[in-house]
């Protein structure tokens, strides 16, 4: 059963992980911006390796802007 990332976006951030390092269905918190924003784990990707991490953003202009960063995190299972 997949997630309906669009609908739950709404409600929920969403982050792809590598599994070997977090486990699907953990809390990610990130900080961004001086907050803690958390980031449920629910998928992988090919170029997500190791300690890095895909955060869903729901706007292509965000997205851009946001870019790739380093941040802080911290993982709750």
């Amino acid at each position: 059963i997949g997630t309906d990332i669009e609908k739950w976006s709404k409600y929920f951030n969403f982050c792809a992980v590598d599994p070997d390092v977090i486990p699907l269905g953990s809390i990610v918190l990130i900080r961004l911006n001086n907050e803690i924003v958390p980031f449920l784990a629910i998928d992988t990707g090919g170029a997500i390796k190791g300690n890095r991490i895909d955060l869903y953003i729901n706007n292509t202009e965000k997205a851009i802007n946001f870019g790739k960063q380093t941040v802080i995190g911290r993982i709750i299972k």
